[in-house]
């Protein structure tokens, strides 16, 4: 994904590609948001699935740059998968985006 995305119009963030920098702040978000990390789950593995598909991890981020939402999906070919999915628990009841 090149670029930023913002949500609805008005949303409070923007959806822009993962990068590992963000790697640690990412993590917390999924601790706070109960995901159980794998030993594929390192800065280097993770990396590694960057360069295969670099269009596949997402993160929503606040103006201020905080992440409030990350989504890191895979793909072999054939069947896509969603490995890590979480929204901020202090963000959840907030509706920012309609499908």
């Amino acid at each position: 994904m090149d670029g930023n995305v913002r949500g609805q119009k008005n949303s409070p963030f923007f959806i822009r590609s993962f990068s590992l920098e963000q790697w640690e702040e990412v993590v917390a978000l999924w601790r706070r948001a109960g995901i159980q990390l794998s030993r594929s789950d390192t800065p280097e593995k993770i990396q590694k699935k960057r360069e295969r598909d670099p269009q596949l991890f997402l993160i929503a981020e606040t103006e201020d740059g905080r992440i409030i939402g990350a989504v890191m999906g895979s793909y072999d070919g054939r069947r896509g998968w969603i490995n890590h999915l979480a929204v901020d628990p202090n963000c959840q009841s907030q509706i920012w985006v309609r499908a």
